[in-house]
């Protein structure tokens, strides 16, 4: 006989317990039922055919759609259901799910219905995560066939918080542009298209950007990935039609760059612009041709005027240039965020010793940065000791390194680790250096050696397919 505790006490019992074991519990009590549930049924994935028909068949009742908290759908998957009992040809090679269907048990069959496929959608009233991912062009048909179903539904999640949708751009097409989830904070939109006679610069302005800017009350995070439109996708117009959004934190683009000439950035000017006053995280990733030589000069990039629009409160900064400047530039743009910044990534070309000096020295002054992330040519004694003279109050170090030094010339000896007082003060937690090719073999020594030189570090991975390891 269990004694009747409250509800929170078997929360916290819980809590201890392994996720697969929680959910056997369902049998003990209420209490734990409604754990068990809520824990079961948190995440749903419509991944195959028979995730689909398992789903569908349990999520119909409102006792474990109430649970679902988190939904990441495949549309094509959904569409080989939807076919199927619309007696439609399937579009594509489906004959697995047809093999599931005629295998399966005929209570499922009368179970799951077309109507209570929106029935389950709509009852999803407390979803707060939803994940939308397309499996590439082939999958165009298949939108046309399952966003119908999925768009109306919308309007049922009146708690989502956060919104990924990485599909298709005819996909957007369903996409009513009045649709608003009253509490989404972060939207992540990932743009790609399947035919090139699509009129994405109508589907981005007047469906898109229109959808974009119905959440402008509560959206804290924005994120736009183009990598896969192959530069066709009209961004700074879509960008300029952006309105300010008041709670905004963190905004990311992921875009690819021609030229100067070719490459518009006033959508991204446009952007920063409104925010700038309270943007606090900013990604930036411009990615050119693998064989290109039209690379601008440091001065051409950096007057931009993208680049010149001021963030005094910007706190974490992920740069990532494949047609990387000069350092003297670059740590000249760093600088205007030396009093703000606690957490720098530059993903560039390999940076030299006399680089990351630069780049230390910007920051050296305030002691405010606390996490670093970069590739580097050698790695050495003399690196980490420059680092943690200059930046003594780093906590997070991420480096990716071609080399190591082997003498006094290149660096420093591993085993004078010792020798160097700044290191034995520095407050760094948790060190992650990865070699970017596969020459260097077992890394033990020198590991060793950094634990021993670094008393206040927690965590050290040091390798390629090495998990931390505690020091």
């Amino acid at each position: 006989m269990f004694i009747n505790l409250p509800f929170e006490i078997w929360n916290r019992i819980a809590s201890f317990l392994s996720a697969r074991f929680v959910k056997t519990l369902y049998s003990v009590n209420h209490a734990m039922f409604e754990i068990a549930m809520k824990e079961k049924y948190r995440a749903v994935v419509f991944s195959t055919p028979n995730d689909v028909l398992k789903a569908l068949a349990v999520l119909v009742s409102p006792i474990a759609s109430q649970h679902v908290r988190r939904l990441g759908l495949s549309p094509h998957v959904l569409s080989q259901t939807i076919c199927r009992f619309q007696s439609q040809k399937v579009p594509g090679r489906h004959s697995r799910l047809l093999k599931v269907f005629r295998n399966r048990k005929r209570e499922f069959q009368e179970v799951i219905t077309q109507d209570q496929i929106l029935r389950v959608f709509n009852g999803l009233s407390r979803l707060d995560s939803l994940e939308l991912h397309s499996r590439g062009n082939s999958d165009c048909r298949e939108l046309r066939i399952s966003m119908p179903f999925i768009a109306p539904t919308f309007a049922s999640f009146k708690e989502l918080r956060n919104l990924i949708l990485d599909i298709m751009l005819e996909g957007y097409q369903s996409l009513s542009p009045t649709i608003v989830f009253p509490m989404l904070e972060r939207l992540d939109i990932v743009l790609s298209h399947a035919y090139c006679s699509t009129d994405h610069k109508s589907i981005l302005d007047n469906v898109l950007a229109p959808f974009v800017n119905n959440h402008h009350a509560t959206l804290r995070i924005l994120h736009l990935s183009t990598l896969r439109s192959l530069y066709i996708f009209d961004i700074p117009s879509f960008l300029s039609n952006l309105r300010h959004y008041p709670q905004l934190e963190t905004f990311g683009l992921w875009h690819p760059f021609v030229s100067i000439r070719q490459s518009d950035s006033a959508g991204v000017t446009h952007i920063l612009r409104l925010h700038s006053e309270h943007l606090l995280e900013l990604s930036l990733h411009a990615k050119g041709p693998i064989q290109y030589s039209m690379y601008p000069t440091a001065d051409q990039w950096y007057a931009q005027e993208f680049l010149q629009v001021k963030l005094p409160k910007l706190q974490v900064l992920d740069l990532d240039i494949e047609l990387y400047p000069d350092i003297v530039q670059t740590t000249s743009y760093l600088g205007q965020f030396r009093h703000s910044l606690l957490s720098l990534k530059l993903s560039v070309n390999m940076l030299s010793y006399e680089d990351v000096k630069e780049i230390a020295q910007t920051f050296s002054e305030q002691d405010g940065l606390l996490e670093l992330q970069m590739s580097i040519d050698v790695l050495s004694p003399h690196l980490l000791s420059l680092l943690a003279s200059e930046l003594p109050s780093l906590e997070i170090l991420v480096l990716e390194f071609d080399k190591l030094s082997s003498s006094t010339s290149d660096g420093g000896v591993w085993s004078d680790l010792l020798v160097y007082p700044a290191l034995n003060g520095w407050k760094l937690r948790q060190l992650t250096a990865e070699p970017s090719n596969d020459a260097f073999g077992d890394l033990q020594e020198y590991r060793q050696q950094i634990r021993a030189a670094l008393p206040c570090l927690k965590e050290l991975k040091m390798g390629r397919n090495q998990s931390g390891s505690e020091c």
